[in-house]
């Protein structure tokens, strides 16, 4: 086998470590968030969290942040992924604010250094779509964005969070 499913010969599919699963490792560490949310009326509310991304094995990363949303305490936890035979980088992500866990995929740009990824969360009036860029400004620097779709109006972004590597 080898070619399209980025395997050595002899190697079973899925099986072979890729140059996106090093894409993922490069967020392993302890993140510093200053998260900025936007409420419907276009108020912003600011808050500070915590991000550490741990590596799971060569092949996925686990994500834990600890912060405030509005006021309130906030934990979230994420399993990011890419899948070889699928082509897509994967997410899924679970927090204290939603029963739903959110499911997301997509892809890099290298000439941007961003991941987009999309899937639906919950909304007003149900599931709607949405989804997450990352940006990777420098080894030490992460922008995190988040977008809901409103019916009538499209994307909105209702989350930033600028990450800084501790040291």
């Amino acid at each position: 086998m080898s070619g399209s499913d980025g395997c050595e010969s002899g190697a079973m599919p899925g099986m072979q470590k890729l140059p996106q699963h090093d894409q993922l490792q490069r967020s392993v560490g302890t993140w510093d968030g200053a998260m900025t949310a936007w409420s419907p009326d276009g108020q912003e509310i600011t808050s500070k969290g915590v991000m550490v991304s741990t590596a799971h094995g060569d092949f996925h990363t686990i994500d834990s942040y600890e912060g405030e949303v509005m006021g309130a305490p906030y934990v979230g936890h994420g399993i990011n992924s890419y899948c070889p035979l699928r082509k897509q980088f994967m997410s899924t992500w679970t927090d204290s604010m939603s029963g739903c866990p959110l499911q997301l995929t997509g892809q890099y740009d290298e000439a941007t250094k961003t991941t987009t990824l999309h899937g639906e969360a919950m909304g007003p009036t149900g599931m709607a779509p949405c989804s997450t860029k990352t940006t990777f400004v420098s080894d030490d620097r992460i922008d995190w964005e988040f977008y809901g779709e409103i019916p009538g109006v499209g994307p909105v972004r209702f989350l930033r969070i600028e990450y800084t590597r501790r040291a």
